[in-house]
C-alpha cells in the first residue's frame, strides 16, 4: 500500500515565514481568516495555528472568530476551539452558530455533561432555535416526517414528498420538506429550484450536515466549485464522518486541491490503521487524482483486511472499468453480486458490469441481467464514463435508450461551464473564408482518420480554411502526414481541455466539428467551453450526443434515420441523401497474399467478421453458427484478439454444435495491411444491433460483399446503406430467417453470388475516376451543408435559426 503518513518538506519554514509576512502586511480582522483559507488546504495546515497562537489578534467580527474556531475544531484542537467559541458567545449571546460549534467542540472533547448544560443554555438564549433543538435531539431520530425526507433517495418517493407539502406551519417539517424537494429537483437536473429549496432548509436548521452536503452536490452541478467546497467543509466541520468527508473529497476534486481532505483522511487512518472506510476514501482520492495504480494498490490493501467487503469490491470494480481492465472489473463486480445481491438493484453498478460482460462476450451474464437492466434505465440519474454511451449500442436496438444514456453521459462528461469562450451562433462575419475546425483523437492509423481524409481532400479551400486539432499520439502514419499537409494542424495532446478550447477560440473558428464524441479517445469536454459559435459532430459517433446545449447540429445521412427515432436526437439535424462517407472506392489488394498467409484452409468458403468483439452478441453468433451448420464447407474467420474472449466464443460455438476447428481467429493488424487482406474472405457477416460500419465499407471496397442485418437504431443501419450504394440491397436482412437465408443462398447459389459480385464490380469500376459526377456531387453536398449552417447564423445569430433541414 502507498505510504500515507503525514510528511513535511524543506519548504515548510519558507511558507511559514511567508505567512507571517502576509499577516504583518494585512493587519486586519480578516488576516487570520485569509491565512487559514490559504494554508489549511495546503501541505502545511498547521501554519495558521502557529500564526494565531503567536500573534496578538484584534478580532471583532463574528465571521473571523468562527473561522478560527472552526479551524481549531477541524485540527482537533478542542481546547482552543472551546475558548474561541466561548469568547464569541460572550460577545454575541444569541448567535445559534456559535452555540452550535461550542456544543460540538465540547462533545468531541468528551465533555458530554458540559455539552448538555450548554445546550440548555443555548435553548434559552436563542429562544429554542431549531439549530440548537436539532443538536439536543436530531429531528430525524424523533420526527417520522423528517426522517422520511432525509433518508429517501428513490426519485418516485421524493416526488410524492415534494407534492405533499406539510399542512402545518411547523418550521421543522417545512425545512425537511424543502430538503426533499431539493433532492428531487437535483436528481431531475433542475439546479436552480434545487438550490432555492435547500437554502430554505439551511435557513431553518443550519446545524443539519446533510443539508450542507446536498448544497455541495447542487453547487457542483452548477459548476460552482469553490462554493461547493465551502459547503462541504461546513458539513465536515459539523460532523466529521465518512459521508461528509466523501463530499469534501468530491468538491476538492472539482477545485483540484486535495491537501485539506488528504490531511483529514490521513488523520483518520493514523487513529485507526485498519479502518476500511478511511482507507477506501484515500483510494478514492487517488482515483480522482488519476493515480490509478496507487488507488488499485490501496484498495487491494483494503481487501487484505476484509476480502469480502462490499464497498471495496464495488470501488475496485468501477476503478478497473475506468482504466479499461474489463476482465478484472467483471471479476470484482461479480464477486460483489455473489456476496450481496442488493447491488444488482443498483442500476449503475449493474450497467457497468453488463458493459464489461458485453466487452468480454460473457453472454450468460447478459442473458440473465439485460432485461432487468433495460427495465431500470429510467432510474439511472448519473453516468461518469463515456463507455456506457458507446457500448449501449451493442446491447439494444432501442434508440430511445441510446439517447437516454447519451443524455446522462453528457451531463457529467461534458461538464457545465459558467462562461463560454464565444457567443453562441455569432459567427465571424468579416472572415473572407469560413474557418472550420475538426477535433479528433483518431488522426493517424485509424479508420476515422481514413474517412475524414476523404472529406478533407475535396473541401473547397477557396471557401473554407480547415483547422485540425488532434489529441492522438503522433504515429507518423501516412494519414496523419496527409492531414497535416491539407490543414492548419495543431497537436493538443499535452494541453488541458481548457487551454485547448482557448486556443481554438483564439483562432476564431466559425464551425467546430467533433469527430469523436463518446468513442474511446474522447475529449469532447473541450466542446463544453463553446470554443466556436457553431458546433456539430459527425463520422465518429453513430448516435445523438444527448447535449443540445453543446452540439448544435449533427450531420447525418437521412437514410440512416428511422422516422420514429428523430424526436430523440438532441441536436438539430442536417440531413442529406449522399455523402463521401458512403461512396465506395476500390482498394488495391495484395495479390501475393493467399489464404495460407492467414491460416485459412484452401477449398473452404470463408465467412468473416472483423468487427470489435463487443459488437458480437450471443443472438447474432447463434445465427452465424446456424449458417455454419447449414453450410458444412464454410469456416469463420473472426477478429478476437485475446485468449479470454476466444474461450468464451469457442464455448458458445460448441453449445451450438460447431467444431472449434472451424473458427480461425485473427489479431489486430495495421489498417493498411488489414485492407489488403480483406479479399481473402468470401462473405462478411454483419453484427446486430451495433452493425458493421467502416468494416463493411472497406470489405465492399476490396470486392467482398456483406450480409447486413438492418434494425431501427442508427448504429444498426449503416452496413445496409453501404450495400445500397453498391447496388446490393438484396443482401440486406431484417429478420433472423432472412439473414440465414441470404447468407446460405450467397454461399450455394453460383448465379446469385456472381450477380452480386458483378454489380459490386461495376460500382467499384465507376469509382476509379475520382473526377466523376458522383464524387463531385458528394463533396458538393458536404460543402453545401457547411455553407448553409454558416449562412443561417450569419443572417440570424439566434436560436430560431437552429432548425433541422435537408440538403
Amino acid at each position: 500500500m502507498t505510504d500515507i503518513s503525514i510528511q513535511q518538506d524543506s519548504n515548510y519554514q519558507r511558507i511559514l515565514d511567508l505567512s507571517f509576512s502576509t499577516y504583518d502586511k494585512v493587519k486586519s480582522n480578516e488576516s487570520a481568516k485569509k491565512i487559514i483559507e490559504l494554508c489549511e488546504n495546503s501541505l502545511y495546515p498547521d501554519i495558521p495555528q502557529k500564526i494565531i497562537k503567536i500573534s496578538d489578534l484584534d478580532v471583532n467580527s463574528i465571521e473571523s472568530y468562527l473561522s478560527i474556531g472552526k479551524y481549531y475544531l477541524r485540527m482537533e484542537d478542542y481546547k482552543n476551539a472551546i475558548s474561541i467559541f466561548s469568547n464569541v458567545i460572550s460577545k454575541f449571546k444569541d448567535n445559534p452558530a456559535s452555540w452550535g460549534y461550542l456544543i460540538k467542540s465540547l462533545q468531541r472533547n468528551g465533555a458530554k455533561n458540559q455539552a448538555q448544560n450548554k445546550i440548555n443554555d443555548a435553548l434559552k438564549r436563542t429562544k429554542r432555535h431549531p439549530a440548537i433543538v436539532n443538536l439536543k435531539t436530531p429531528f430525524a431520530t424523533t420526527n417520522t416526517y423528517a426522517n422520511s425526507c432525509l433518508r429517501t433517495l428513490d426519485i418516485n418517493q421524493l416526488r410524492k414528498l415534494k407534492n405533499k407539502k406539510p399542512s402545518s406551519n411547523n418550521l421543522i417539517d417545512l425545512a425537511y420538506y424543502h430538503y426533499a424537494s431539493a433532492q428531487y429537483f437535483h436528481l431531475t437536473n433542475d439546479p436552480s429550484l434545487a438550490l432555492s429549496n435547500v437554502l430554505i432548509s439551511l435557513e431553518v436548521v443550519p446545524t443539519e450536515y446533510s443539508f450542507w452536503c446536498l448544497l455541495a452536490r447542487i453547487l457542483i452541478s452548477m459548476d460552482e466549485s469553490s462554493n461547493a467546497f465551502t459547503a462541504a467543509l461546513e458539513a465536515y466541520t459539523l460532523e466529521p464522518n465518512a459521508y461528509t468527508l466523501d463530499h469534501l473529497l468530491l468538491t476538492s476534486n472539482k477545485t483540484r486541491n486535495f491537501h485539506l481532505v488528504e490531511n483529514q483522511i490521513k488523520r483518520r487512518i493514523e487513529k485507526k490503521p485498519k479502518s476500511i472506510e478511511s482507507i477506501n476514501l484515500y483510494a478514492k482520492k487517488q482515483h480522482l487524482n488519476q493515480e490509478y495504480e496507487s488507488s488499485i494498490q490501496t484498495l487491494e490493501h483494503s481487501l487484505g483486511i476484509n476480502e469480502n467487503h462490499p464497498e471495496t469490491l464495488h470501488q475496485l470494480g468501477l476503478l478497473y472499468f475506468e482504466v479499461k481492465n474489463y476482465e478484472k472489473s467483471f471479476l470484482y463486480l461479480n464477486k460483489l453480486f455473489d456476496i450481496n445481491e442488493k447491488y444488482l438493484s443498483k442500476v449503475n453498478t449493474l450497467l457497468y458490469c453488463t458493459l464489461c460482460a458485453c466487452f468480454l462476450n460473457e453472454w450468460e451474464f447478459i442473458d440473465k441481467n439485460l432485461n432487468k437492466l433495460l427495465s431500470l434505465f429510467d432510474e439511472i440519474s448519473k453516468l461518469d464514463n463515456i463507455a456506457a454511451a458507446f457500448f449501449i449500442m451493442s446491447l439494444t436496438d432501442d434508440f430511445k435508450k441510446h439517447a437516454h444514456i447519451a443524455r446522462l453521459t453528457s451531463k457529467t462528461v461534458l461538464s457545465k461551464k459558467t462562461e463560454h469562450l464565444t457567443e453562441r451562433f455569432n459567427v465571424y462575419p468579416d472572415h473572407k473564408k469560413i474557418r472550420i475546425g475538426y477535433l479528433s483523437g483518431d488522426i493517424g492509423n485509424h479508420i476515422v482518420s481514413e474517412l475524414f481524409l476523404r472529406k478533407l481532400k475535396y473541401l473547397n479551400t477557396e471557401k473554407f480554411t480547415p483547422y485540425v486539432y488532434s489529441y492522438r499520439k503522433n504515429d507518423n502514419s501516412e494519414n496523419r502526414i496527409e492531414v497535416m499537409s491539407l490543414s492548419e494542424f495543431y497537436d493538443i495532446k499535452d494541453m488541458s481541455d481548457r487551454d485547448a478550447a482557448i486556443m481554438i477560440a483564439n483562432h476564431e473558428i466559425d464551425i467546430l466539428v467533433d469527430l469523436t464524441v463518446y468513442t474511446s479517445s474522447s475529449r469532447s469536454n473541450i466542446m463544453s467551453y463553446r470554443p466556436a459559435p457553431i458546433q456539430l459532430h459527425e463520422i465518429g459517433f453513430s448516435s445523438t450526443s444527448g447535449a443540445s446545449d453543446i452540439y448544435d447540429y449533427m450531420l447525418v445521412n437521412q437514410e440512416l434515420l428511422y422516422s420514429d427515432n428523430i424526436e430523440y436526437y438532441a441536436e438539430s439535424l442536417v440531413l442529406y441523401k449522399n455523402s463521401e462517407h458512403f461512396s465506395l472506392r476500390r482498394h488495391t489488394a495484395d495479390k501475393l497474399l493467399d489464404k495460407s498467409s492467414y491460416n485459412l484452409p484452401d477449398g473452404k468458403f470463408v465467412l468473416a467478421s472483423f468487427n470489435e468483439p463487443f459488437k458480437i452478441t450471443k443472438h447474432m453468433f447463434g445465427l452465424w453458427c446456424q449458417v455454419l451448420e447449414k453450410n458444412p464447407n464454410t469456416v469463420l474467420w473472426i477478429f478476437v484478439p485475446d485468449e479470454y474472449r476466444r474461450k468464451n466464443i469457442i464455448r458458445e460455438a460448441q453449445r451450438n454444435g460447431i467444431n472449434p476447428n472451424r473458427l480461425i481467429f485473427t489479431e489486430n493488424i495495421p489498417l493498411e495491411q488489414h485492407k489488403k487482406r480483406l479479399h481473402l474472405a468470401d462473405l462478411l457477416l454483419d453484427t446486430f444491433p451495433y452493425g458493421n460500419h467502416s468494416s463493411a465499407k472497406f470489405s465492399l471496397e476490396s470486392g467482398t460483399p456483406i450480409v447486413a442485418y438492418q434494425g431501427k437504431s442508427q448504429a444498426s443501419r449503416i452496413s445496409s446503406l453501404h450495400l445500397k450504394r453498391a447496388g446490393l440491397e438484396n443482401l440486406v436482412a431484417q429478420t433472423d430467417d432472412q439473414f440465414i437465408g441470404i447468407a446460405s443462398q450467397y454461399i450455394n447459389d453460383d448465379t446469385f453470388r456472381n450477380n452480386c459480385l458483378r454489380r459490386l464490380e461495376q460500382t467499384l469500376n465507376s469509382s476509379l475516376d475520382f473526377t466523376n459526377a458522383d464524387t463531385r456531387n458528394t463533396s458538393s453536398i458536404y460543402i453545401t451543408a457547411l455553407e448553409s449552417i454558416y449562412n443561417r447564423f450569419k443572417e440570424n445569430p439566434s436560436i430560431e435559426a437552429k432548425q433541422t433541414f435537408e440538403i
